[in-house]
């Protein structure tokens, strides 16, 4: 599901652009299924919601207390792409998301092997995990008492390919 990704040649490991938020470190190893092996070389593009529930480069988003959205048509925060290494890692600097209207932190992914998408999903975070970040760092403390959207009752988590939930 969109915001989709946009820019494969986005190329870095430091994807914050200056944008505020807790500080999150994202480190993923790519394996092959049947022996475990590490898999070099393989395209990983991660992207993300701000710590105001915003995405670069979209237009028209309510964003978290109803910020608006001015500044990310154009912009790249919080997207980028590497390639793993000879282990099969890529990591990622960059800042924990932000909830926005009927969806609770995530951050999505694909991975292309070949130039094959291989996988497409996204990563949730443990609501207690969530209620920690947003009780104690800017700016999600301004906005947590108007926090609707958490894991039980996110619009897509829990749902299958039909959108049907489990």
């Amino acid at each position: 599901e969109g915001p989709f990704y946009f820019d494969p040649s986005l190329m870095r490991y430091d994807i914050t652009s200056g944008r505020l938020g807790a500080p999150l470190d994202v480190a993923v190893q790519i394996t092959r299924l049947r022996d475990c092996a590490p898999l070099a070389g393989v395209r990983f593009d991660l992207w993300q919601a701000d710590g105001l529930g915003l995405y670069s480069g979209y237009r028209d988003q309510p964003g978290v207390g109803g910020v608006g959205a001015a500044a990310t048509v154009g912009a790249t925060f919080l997207r980028g792409t590497q390639l793993t290494d000879r282990n099969g890692w890529v990591r990622f600097k960059t800042v924990y998301p932000s909830w926005y209207g009927g969806r609770t932190p995530h951050l999505h992914l694909k991975v292309f092997v070949d130039s094959k998408e291989v996988l497409a999903t996204q990563v949730f975070f443990d609501d207690e995990v969530n209620a920690e970040i947003f009780n104690n760092w800017d700016p999600y403390r301004e906005h947590v008492r108007k926090r609707t959207s958490f894991n039980n009752n996110d619009t897509f988590l829990g749902r299958d390919k039909d959108g049907r939930t489990d």
